[in-house]
């Protein structure tokens, strides 16, 4: 994703680190295959309705009622057809926790796992965050998913140690990377029998409005000589 945002200039400092960037294969800057999908299904499970809530709605309907409401109450009352008083606390109690689950989602967002590797005598870190805009249950015509809308926010950190007596190196670099997605979510279903259908995943879609940003650079210092 990152080889779709322009890389920014540091024109004012005496390093740049951009080719420092440029020369870290971009592939290390994102999760594995294996570990994106594991990073998905954590997300899943955090979305998933309860299982003890579905008698009164599914997975669609738990996160549409979300978007339907303005508190907490509402959102009991969604769920249950019942004031809020009228509910059981314990009852209550399991809707509370999936309506706080859904409204940390679009505030905080899900954060991966950071990656950590070695690049020319430099660490690099990456930290990475997923954060829902929206959703709507459909997507592409097809109405047995949800359409989510994320945003991508990751954190590229390059710490590097000062081995030249020279104020072009550079000593710390961090990069902010920024951009918008959609794709769909599906959830596993119950066939005719109550048994299990495995649907479960997440895909995202075109990378949209990419941005970077040199957030913080530090260069090396450079000795003085004692004359």
């Amino acid at each position: 994703m990152f080889q779709k945002a322009n890389d920014p200039k540091a024109s004012s400092m005496t390093c740049d680190p951009s080719s420092l960037l440029k020369s870290i294969p971009r592939n290390k800057l994102v999760a594995s295959k294996e570990n994106l999908a594991k990073e998905i299904g954590k997300i899943m499970d955090r979305l998933t309705v309860p299982g003890s809530l579905r008698n009164k709605a599914n997975v669609f309907d738990a996160m549409e009622y979300f978007n339907q409401v303005t508190n907490m109450t509402g959102y009991v009352f969604k769920i249950e057809k019942e004031d809020y008083g009228q509910v059981p606390p314990s009852r209550r109690k399991i809707i509370q926790a999936y309506y706080f689950r859904l409204k940390r989602a679009q505030k905080n967002g899900f954060n991966l796992k950071k990656i950590s590797f070695k690049h020319k005598k430099c660490k690099v870190t990456v930290a990475t965050n997923l954060k829902v805009i929206k959703w709507k249950r459909g997507y592409k015509k097809n109405d047995f998913v949800m359409g989510m809308e994320w945003k991508i926010t990751a954190e590229v950190t390059i710490d590097c140690p000062c081995i030249k007596n020279s104020n072009q190196e550079v000593k710390k670099a961090s990069y902010t990377y920024s951009a918008k997605t959609d794709g769909p979510m599906r959830f596993n279903e119950r066939d005719i029998n109550h048994k299990e259908i495995v649907r479960y995943g997440l895909r995202f879609g075109k990378v949209l409005a990419p941005t970077l940003v040199l957030s913080e650079l530090k260069c090396c210092p450079k000795k003085i000589k004692p004359s």
